[in-house]
């Protein structure tokens, strides 16, 4: 049975496949949650074993585009802009429900 927990531990292990070896701050793995968090609901569980796989791709999509945006910047350790308008950027290309 999928729940709200199982979904965002594939978030975050879509959105870490994603970053590659990169530094993520404490902030930035907050972010991610916040941001996807509320958009699990119940109907999104219950389609979850034929939407997850797109979503979970958008997901590792995010992570490149965050991890993209730290090097582009010089540092060294995400913050949680590069999380959140990461997420805002692929949402905008992304035809699934959660992303």
């Amino acid at each position: 049975m999928t729940t709200k927990e199982a979904i965002l531990a594939q978030i975050y292990a879509a959105f870490g496949q994603g970053t590659g070896q990169v530094r993520v701050s404490r902030a930035s793995m907050q972010a991610l949650h916040d941001h996807y968090a509320p958009l699990i609901t119940q109907e999104l569980i219950d389609t979850w074993e034929d939407s997850g796989t797109h979503a979970l791709e958008r997901l590792r999509s995010v992570g490149r585009a965050a991890a993209g945006r730290m090097a582009q910047s010089g540092r060294t350790v995400m913050e949680p802009l590069d999380v959140t308008e990461s997420a805002t950027l692929v949402s905008a290309q992304s035809p699934t429900p959660l992303c």
